[in-house]
Formats: C-alpha cells, structure tokens, sequence
C-alpha cells in the first residue's frame, strides 16, 4: 500500500512543486543552455569547417556527376537563377551546330535543326524557360523519346524540343506546366541517334527552327 500511495503522489504532484522557493524566484528551472558552435575536424590537412545548420542544398546523384565532371568546360555559362538558361545546369560540351552538314550518315537529313549536347549518358536535361508541355512523344525513330515546351519569352511564343532521350526518363507530361530549370528527361540515344546526346531546338511562334547557341548566348540570362 505505501508503494503504490508513492507512485499516485510522484506522478500526480506538478513538477514545480519539487523545486525550491529560490530555484522558481531566480527562473534556475533546469533548461540546458546553447551549446557551442559545432565543427567538422578532417584529416589531411583540410582546414575545419564551421557547420550551418541552413547552409546547404537539395541535389540528386544524376545532378552531383554532372556537375562533378564538367565543372569547367567553358562552353557556355548557365545562370541558375536565370529565368532563360541553358537545357543542362552546368557547362557541357556541344558537337554538331545548327545548319548543313554535308557528312551526315546515310538518311539522315543534311540541315541540322538543332544543336547537340554531349554531357553523357543519363545526365538530367532541364527545361529552359517557364512554359507548358505541348507533347510527349516516345518514340525509337526521327528524334526519338522527344519532348515539346511551349513557352512565352517577352510576349513571343517559342517551343524548345529535347530530342533522343532515354525509354522512360521523361519527366513531364502533356499539357503540364513547368518552371525554368525543372528536370524533362536524361540524355539518351533513342531514335536516329548514333551516341547519347541531346538534340535540342528552337522553333520561335512554333514555326521555323532556329541556331540554339545564337538564340540562348543573346537570351539566357
């Protein structure tokens, strides 16, 4: 009987009731105060780090090795705040540029339409400007897995085609509405395609393509 009249009075009785008049005067209630600044200490020579709780980002493994592999190709510079950048968040080399292209294989047409990018196999494609997705076309011919955004750049209509990506990378769908930067696919070699890239073009008011490099070198910003 006196265990349990023990056990009703500790769980019953406010916990204040067990401190002292000067313990409640002088607010001493027990809280643990700040601990010091936490940091990283590495091996090797590396200088330690201030930790920030809220200095840090969101990325994924197909983002990381892009940018882990051409942090300084130099072929163009991409402004990840921009609200018109280029279709990779990175730098990545171009090959085949916009016109005529007297070697190209047998049946492919000799004016390119587009412009090539060679970042790799799976490397994530970004969309270039805020727009809505007009088509989703997978396809293994032509421009194969390809898909269409239509966008609204300074009260002009352009669509931007991001052709030959990977069978079930497609990241959109018809009629969805995107934001700069956000993720359409992975570079593939579907369709006739003789390596993995992308195929990207511009067809301003939906009509005639034109030069991709020329176009986003005078509008990214």
């Amino acid at each position: 009987m006196l265990v349990v009249a023990a056990i009703a009075f500790v769980t019953s009785v406010p916990a204040n009731a067990l401190l002292t008049h000067e313990d409640l005067a002088t607010g001493d209630l027990g809280v643990a105060g700040p601990r010091e600044t936490q940091r990283i200490e590495s091996v090797g020579g590396v200088a330690a780090a201030e930790t920030i709780r809220d200095s840090y980002s969101v990325s994924d493994p197909a983002e990381n090795a892009l940018a882990n592999r051409f942090t300084s190709d130099g072929t163009f510079v991409n402004n990840p705040n921009g609200t018109i950048q280029w279709p990779f968040k990175v730098s990545v080399p171009m090959s085949s540029g916009f016109g005529y292209r007297p070697d190209q294989p047998a049946g492919a047409k000799p004016f390119h339409s587009g412009l090539d990018f060679n970042p790799g196999a799976g490397a994530p494609i970004q969309a270039i400007a805020d727009g809505t997705v007009t088509s989703v076309i997978e396809s293994d011919s032509g421009l194969g897995v390809h898909v269409t955004i239509r966008h609204q750049i300074n009260g002009d209509v352009i669509d931007s085609v991001y052709a030959h990506m990977q069978f079930g990378s497609v990241a959109v769908s018809e009629g969805q509405s995107v934001k700069v930067g956000d993720r359409v696919g992975l570079v593939g070699s579907t369709g006739q395609s003789t390596g993995p890239h992308l195929h990207f073009e511009l067809h301003p008011g939906g009509g005639e393509a034109v030069d991709p490099f020329t176009w986003l070198k005078a509008h990214a910003n």
